[in-house]
């Protein structure tokens, strides 16, 4: 299997675990460029049952009683019938957000407060929970699912924080990869979410309690985690051989690997390349070959900013999903359009920091 087959069919189908472990599983101690890549460097593997997770102390930080965020990656077996934790303090008494029968579910105020909506694809997924004091929200990949009215504080306890676990509902791993996990005493807007999906947040920010990584080290303040058990590390593959252009995936530069889907309310499918490319540039089209849709381009910028550029232009309003991946060093970066108004361009100056 060529790589970008590989890259490929990790984004875009089920998670094919096996498949990946072969592809190199490593304790990551440091991961070049890790900040920059999407989703963010190394993460965590996690299995049934369950062998290991992430453990925080408890702090009072931790329990945000007025509004609260919680969001992250992760790439996940969607079994039926099955309920696992991503992350959580105590569902009976506190919050927790997990994955029920496929479907991001959140308590925020512990036994008898579950919510549940959003349905996850396979691959990597982002996830958010957030309530402002009057409602509850679910989004997945910075789209709104489900809302709920609710209302007063919330509560507390002095149990630890756990990725991948949860006090009150052990044994409950996920199949699967979390990474990139964020914890907020605010409610982030729709807005907010989306500005910041693919962007590693390395600096405190107002509302910002923890950044964890894929290890558990908070990025942005003193909540590190400790592993318990055993929680494996992966990263992308690396290779200095040169990718190809396919129907599915363009190779610009030798080493950027851009594929797409698209979705609208009759269908999806994946992006396909026009018969048009350069070195630096290439287009996509959805429903018809002569009807193109999307125009990408990396530029060498190391010389201005020290990162290579991305830029975009597209001739549609509807869902489509682009994911760039650096085959050289290992590091992807996804940008999404949401369906309603025409596509804006991107101007990623700081895409990418694999320079040279």
């Amino acid at each position: 299997m060529k790589l970008e087959e590989s890259v490929m069919t990790r984004f875009g189908g089920g998670l094919r675990l096996c498949g990946l472990l072969l592809l190199g599983l490593v304790a990551l101690v440091s991961v070049a460029h890790s900040v920059q890549a999407q989703p963010f460097g190394g993460w965590g593997i996690y299995s049934r049952p369950e062998t290991g997770f992430l453990e925080i102390p408890h702090s009072s930080a931790l329990n945000p009683t007025g509004l609260i965020t919680i969001e992250g990656w992760v790439n996940l077996d969607l079994q039926p019938t099955i309920c696992s934790n991503i992350i959580g303090k105590g569902f009976q008494s506190t919050w927790w957000v997990g994955i029920c029968n496929g479907s991001l579910r959140s308590y925020l105020r512990g036994n008898g407060s579950a919510r549940t909506g959003g349905v996850l694809a396979g691959g990597w997924n982002h996830f958010a929970v957030t309530f402002d004091g009057v409602r509850r929200r679910h989004f997945i990949n910075g789209e709104l699912t489900n809302s709920w009215l609710e209302a007063g504080p919330l509560p507390t306890n002095t149990s630890p924080v756990r990725i991948g676990s949860d006090v009150d509902f052990l044994g409950s791993s996920p199949e699967g990869l979390i990474n990139h996990i964020r914890l907020w005493n605010v409610s982030r807007s729709t807005l907010q979410l989306r500005e910041t999906i693919n962007e590693a947040l390395t600096s405190p920010m107002p509302g910002l309690v923890a950044s964890w990584t894929g290890f558990g080290t908070d990025l942005v303040g003193p909540h590190d985690a400790s592993v318990v058990g055993s929680v494996p590390g992966l990263t992308f593959p690396v290779t200095n051989e040169p990718c190809t252009t396919t129907a599915t995936s363009l190779c610009l530069h030798d080493r950027f690997v851009i594929s797409g889907n698209w979705r609208t309310g009759s269908g999806s499918g994946q992006a396909m390349v026009a018969p048009i490319t350069t070195v630096q540039s290439g287009i996509f089209w959805f429903f018809n070959p002569t009807n193109w849709e999307v125009m990408v381009k990396v530029l060498n910028g190391c010389a201005s900013t020290n990162h290579w550029w991305l830029f975009s232009a597209a001739t549609t309003n509807v869902f489509y999903r682009l994911e760039v991946f650096d085959q050289l060093d290992g590091v992807n970066k996804v940008y999404f359009n949401y369906p309603g108004p025409p596509a804006p361009a991107v101007t990623d100056t700081m895409a990418l920091a694999t320079c040279p």
